[in-house]
């Protein structure tokens, strides 16, 4: 018997355990099996496993996607949950105006696929998110930093930081009295130079210059990636 001669049942069960490049060469063979790789449910199930413990990631629905092409294949409650994680209320949003918002609030530079199924577009869009360096405003004051000196005479000592929306820095080792800001694609404390923006094996964020480091989780093992050349002066 071959593989395209099974139900499509099974056909389903055996792609569920399939690799992303076995999928993408079984899914070249003819329009059944296409069908079957690209299905939501062989999808969804990919992106719980490569979503789990990543820092920042929910187990829903790529927010930073442009759903142009794939609104059709969105749910009321896919549209509800993205919505929410771009901070919009969608409390007695009808249908259409949620379609009208879900398009309207697209982040900036978001992936714009032009057909694939909802939850393979997810997969891809929030790894390639994975590599962006420019955080944003609400990303940056919703995370708890801790830092610590990476040179220098108070090398490895250590604390917390919050930034706040409105400019204040909140820390655990100089209180808060300093103010930050974005410098170009990098943030600032006061006179001091700013920190270049990193990220993490498990999606999280470094910030970090010669001298300080910020870390959105665990400290990194060792500062091989660091840039040390950089100087945004």
């Amino acid at each position: 018997m071959l593989l395209v001669d099974l139900p499509p049942e099974l056909l389903l069960h055996v792609a569920v355990f399939l690799s992303v490049p076995d999928l993408k060469t079984l899914s070249l063979c003819n329009k059944l099996l296409m069908s079957v790789c690209n299905s939501n449910s062989v999808w969804k199930g990919l992106c719980l496993e490569d979503w789990k413990q990543k820092q920042f990631t929910s187990n829903d629905l790529a927010h930073r996607l442009d759903y142009y092409h794939l609104v059709d294949d969105l749910t009321t409650e896919d549209m509800h949950v993205i919505l929410q994680q771009r901070n919009v209320i969608t409390k007695n949003l009808d249908t259409k105006n949620l379609k009208y918002y879900l398009l309207k609030t697209t982040p900036h530079r978001s992936p714009c696929p032009l057909s694939g199924p909802k939850w393979k577009a997810s997969y891809f869009a929030k790894r390639k998110d994975a590599l962006r360096t420019s955080i944003t405003m609400m990303e940056l004051c919703s995370i708890t930093w801790n830092f610590k000196f990476i040179n220098g005479w108070m090398q490895d000592e250590v604390g917390t930081v919050r930034f706040i929306d409105n400019g204040e820095y909140h820390s655990s080792l100089f209180g808060d009295q300093m103010k930050w800001k974005f410098y170009r694609n990098c943030i600032q404390v006061e006179h001091y130079p700013p920190t270049k923006v990193y990220r993490t094996k498990d999606w999280g964020w470094i910030l970090a210059n010669r001298w300080v480091l910020y870390s959105s989780g665990d400290f990194p093992d060792n500062l091989d990636f660091l840039d040390r050349s950089f100087s945004i002066f």
